[in-house]
C-alpha cells in the first residue's frame, strides 16, 4: 500500500497554551510531504484554536486518555512512512521533516537535540 504522506508529526496535548503556535511552526517550517495529527486530549487549548489547514487534522477526545493513548491515536490516524511525536509546546527548524527523512534508516529511532529557548521569544 503506498503511503499518503512522507510524515506524519503527531501532536498531542492537554490544555497546552502554546499547542495552536506549535502547529503553526510546524507547518510554516515542513518541507516534505507532511502532515499534523493534532490531539487535543479531553482539555483544551485555553487561547485560541487551531488554525484549519489542508495538512493538519484535529481530534478532539472529550475525556482525557492521557499523552501515550493520544499519541498511539494519532499513529492509528496516520498514513505516513515516518512517524514523529511532538510536544505541544515546541518549536522545530527549518525543513526538519526532509533532515529527519534523509537521514532515517529502516528499524530506525531518531530523537531529535533539543535546545532551551525562553518561551515568550
Amino acid at each position: 500500500m503506498p503511503f499518503a504522506n512522507e510524515l506524519s508529526v503527531i501532536i498531542p496535548g492537554r490544555n497546552e497554551e502554546f499547542h495552536a503556535q506549535t502547529v503553526e511552526d510546524v507547518i510554516s517550517k515542513c518541507q516534505a510531504d507532511t502532515e499534523v495529527i493534532c490531539i487535543l486530549d479531553g482539555v483544551w487549548p485555553p487561547n485560541r484554536g487551531i488554525q484549519d489547514h489542508p495538512r493538519v487534522k484535529v481530534v478532539k477526545t472529550t475525556t482525557a486518555i492521557g499523552q501515550r493513548a493520544a499519541t498511539n491515536l494519532g499513529a492509528a490516524m496516520s498514513r505516513a512512512k515516518y512517524i514523529m511525536k511532538l510536544d505541544a509546546h515546541c518549536k522545530v527548524d527549518d525543513g526538519f521533516d526532509t533532515k529527519l527523512i534523509d537521514a532515517m534508516q529502516p528499524d530506525w529511532t531518531m530523537i531529535p537535540q533539543m535546545y532551551r529557548l525562553h518561551v515568550y521569544d
